[in-house]
């Protein structure tokens, strides 16, 4: 920057004669514009900044959610970390690797029930022991064996089993104690599902039956009524 000095005691002022003086300096940068005073200063920076931090915090929230939800869907047992394919747990149904040649199948024999079937039973006459039981063969125990067969006969003829043709035998007639021990074996052709306990319930379930057919006067035992399978 030059200077031009005068002397003032000369009644000289100093000019300034140079483009380096701040005057110039703010002309050239415009600052002397009333449009450039009134420039506002913007925010764009720091409101760009802000939507930034908002969306990576919502992303955070997001992640969050989806790991919970994660979670609580392999404690449920919804997913498994397990290969089903690769680690099985039990062995396939249909295994083709196992199939026996078709011509090598063994036939199965007829089912069990289809034969004909023997079963052995029981059951007490309460308070009816006598004497006369002691001694086969008497009079009085051949009287008391009838009625019983016959007795024994139309139940077994009217129940269910009546088409198996289940044929009821008197076996024996023993004294227990006060009581009377009636031995029986029922014989039927075929027996489809029927077993022991179907032939049980057949003399339980025609208890009544069965005291009218004795004349009224035979308390049997419900409890005492005994079946079982033989096997020949």
């Amino acid at each position: 920057m030059s200077y031009n000095h005068h002397n003032q005691s000369q009644g000289y002022v100093p000019s300034y004669n140079s483009q380096n003086t701040g005057a110039a300096y703010m002309a050239r940068r415009g600052w002397g514009n009333e449009s450039d005073r009134n420039t506002t200063i913007s925010f764009s920076s720091k409101s760009s900044s802000k939507r930034i931090y908002i969306t990576l915090f919502i992303m955070v929230v997001l992640l969050l959610i989806a790991a919970i939800v994660i979670i609580i869907l392999f404690a449920t047992g919804v997913f498994s970390s397990t290969d089903p394919l690769q680690n099985p747990t039990s062995s396939p149904i249909f295994n083709p690797t196992l199939r026996p040649p078709i011509n090598n199948i063994p036939t199965l024999g007829p089912p069990i029930f289809s034969q004909n079937q023997s079963y052995s039973g029981a059951f007490t006459i309460l308070y009816q022991a006598s004497n006369d039981f002691d001694t086969k063969n008497t009079n009085n125990y051949n009287r008391v064996f009838n009625l019983i067969q016959n007795a024994l006969d139309n139940v077994f003829v009217t129940s269910t089993l009546r088409p198996y043709a289940a044929k009821a035998t008197l076996t024996d007639l023993q004294n227990s104690g006060n009581d009377l021990q009636v031995l029986f074996r029922v014989n039927m052709l075929g027996g489809g599902n029927v077993d022991q306990f179907t032939v049980a319930d057949v003399i339980r379930n025609n208890l009544n039956q069965l005291r009218t057919l004795l004349n009224g006067n035979a308390p049997i035992d419900p409890n005492s009524v005994f079946v079982f399978r033989q096997f020949t």
